[in-house]
């Protein structure tokens, strides 16, 4: 019974991954391979939407918005790595696996002003509200969020 209402709600987290967020929150982008700061609408035609706690904490849920989808297919793609590193203690946190797959979303062409989301498991809930993480795709990497 707890893993059904566990599906349904995280299809109801990927469902609503479509939809436009309410989030408001800018971020430091900074590219793995120089270590400057970037403007993520530029080099990667995307903007950091927020990091929050979801799923009674056993989710962090990270939305972005693509701006350029011309830039931001690299970040859509199926076999880009992705995953979360919690600042204070280094700690890597990967995106969860289920029957029906990964819990992040990928496209083949994304679409302008569309929200995306990739949800990491908070293994023994120790990201926190307050907590500084950064999430890195591939070569994308965003530092500096504060989880909400």
């Amino acid at each position: 019974m707890k893993k059904q209402i566990l599906y349904v709600l995280i299809t109801c987290l990927l469902v609503g991954g479509l939809l436009h967020s309410a989030f408001a929150e800018e971020a430091k982008v900074e590219s793995l391979k120089s270590g400057e700061p970037i403007n993520p609408e530029e080099k990667w035609g995307v903007k950091v939407v927020g990091v929050r706690l979801t799923a009674e904490n056993h989710m962090i849920d990270f939305r972005y918005r693509v701006i350029d989808p011309d830039k931001a297919w690299q970040l859509l793609q199926k076999k880009t790595e992705r995953y979360l590193i919690q600042q204070t203690t280094g700690k890597k946190f990967h995106v969860p696996t289920t029957r029906l797959g990964p819990l992040r979303q990928s496209a083949v062409k994304p679409a302008t002003d569309r929200d995306y989301i990739i949800l990491f498991a908070n293994t023994g809930q120790a990201i926190k509200a307050g907590d500084k993480v950064t999430v890195v795709i591939g070569e994308f990497k965003a530092e500096d969020l504060v989880v909400e």
